[in-house]
């Protein structure tokens, strides 16, 4: 247990990486030898934080500065700084840090990281369908946590990695939701008469994802050879390690390497993106210095992008226009590549217009066959008279 004393005057640098180390010493009984102890943050402010929290918690007996004693709390805020932050998109690491604020550490994270054994993760675990979470977010937590501990038993802090064997709820995916062909068509008739209806167009039209298509800009499409690169995405981020951070949009790249691709455009796309960029060009002409250009297709009528959040709402209302129950902006993919796959495009095609890293992922999402082609198909069946 550290002795409660008065402490050096922590030590504060920035590292080569752009982070900050706040650095201070304890001293240890019952040997009185002194250790120093570091905290690793995006910025000075916030590495000051981490370590006037543990401070006030050693002064309060809560744990002891003992790296053997490191609560797995203690150990996730290193992992994250040091081995996740430099390799995570800024998505990615916010949704790992909401994993570990919000399940993990309340449940275990002033738990000694060597005293926890496999019975105290599968009680998590258990704790999180108690909850009431879906299966999907179960596995999302202990993702984090299984990747978290494996790095520990590298670095020679825990014995063995006691988040194997660990009984996890089994994953039902639910079925794809996506339009009919008929519904496709009502559906489009009454998104272009909106701005933010046209990108929904585009992405029946494509496949692509809702964040590649309000990060897709002018310089990633060829009209002499009719096709788009999705090099981008944009996204809502934040700094969860910066106090004073807020929400910004962020323009960085696809959800995986190979959603990196090149989407060839049917006739109808090559159309609607004509009409866009001639609207555009109206717009400069009349704003002049004040469009903001940014080369994106979507853009407001001041050439900033789009808001996510407005675009989920203008989705609703075209939804409700239909009476179509149960759909999400998502469906737009969903419609795109089910009904390609019925129309007979070959399966490894498809998978790499829609970007997936495998072929299984493409194969059991949508080679379902729906009820009309079923009936088709028995339809030219010869059956014998009775």
């Amino acid at each position: 247990m550290a002795e409660k004393q008065a402490r050096k005057t922590p030590n504060l640098r920035e590292r080569n990486d752009g982070t900050w180390e706040a650095r201070t010493t304890v001293r240890l009984q019952p040997n009185g030898k002194s250790e120093r102890i570091s905290f690793y943050a995006k910025t000075k402010k916030a590495a000051e934080m981490k370590m006037k929290r543990f401070l006030i918690d050693l002064e309060d007996g809560k744990l002891s500065a003992s790296p053997r004693d490191m609560t797995l709390g203690q150990w996730l805020d290193e992992w994250m700084v040091e081995y996740k932050k430099p390799q995570l998109k800024s998505t990615t690491y916010f949704s790992y840090t909401a994993q570990i604020e919000n399940h993990i550490k309340p449940s275990l994270g002033d738990h000694s990281l060597t005293g926890l054994r496999q019975l105290d993760i599968q009680k998590f675990a258990n704790s999180l369908t108690d909850k009431g979470l879906k299966p999907a977010s179960v596995y999302g937590a202990m993702k984090v946590l299984k990747c978290a501990m494996k790095k520990a038993l590298v670095n020679d802090l825990i014995p063995k990695d006691i988040t194997f064997g660990v009984t996890l709820p089994k994953i039902e995916k639910p079925p794809v939701k996506a339009l009919s062909e008929e519904q496709r068509d009502s559906f489009i008739r009454i998104a272009k008469e909106s701005a933010h209806g046209r990108v929904f167009t585009l992405g029946l039209f494509t496949g692509m994802r809702i964040g590649e298509l309000l990060g897709l800009r002018w310089q990633d499409i060829s009209f002499d050879n009719k096709f788009l690169k999705v090099e981008n995405a944009l996204n809502y981020v934040k700094d969860v390690d910066d106090p004073e951070s807020k929400w910004r949009r962020e323009l960085g790249t696809p959800k995986t390497q190979s959603s990196k691709r090149d989407i060839p455009l049917p006739l109808e796309a090559i159309k609607l993106l004509h009409m866009i960029r001639q609207e555009q060009r109206e717009i400069k002409l009349k704003l002049g210095a004040g469009y903001e250009d940014n080369d994106f297709v979507f853009a407001t009528g001041l050439g900033k992008p789009l808001d996510r959040n407005n675009m989920q709402q203008s989705f609703k209302k075209i939804c409700k226009k239909l009476d179509l129950d149960g759909f999400s902006i998502h469906s737009t993919r969903h419609t795109f590549a089910t009904i390609s796959h019925a129309q007979g495009m070959d399966i490894k095609v498809l998978q790499e217009i829609l970007g997936h890293a495998n072929i299984s992922e493409t194969a059991d999402t949508y080679t379902h066959v729906d009820i009309s082609t079923k009936r088709k198909a028995m339809e030219k069946l010869t059956m014998p008279a009775i």
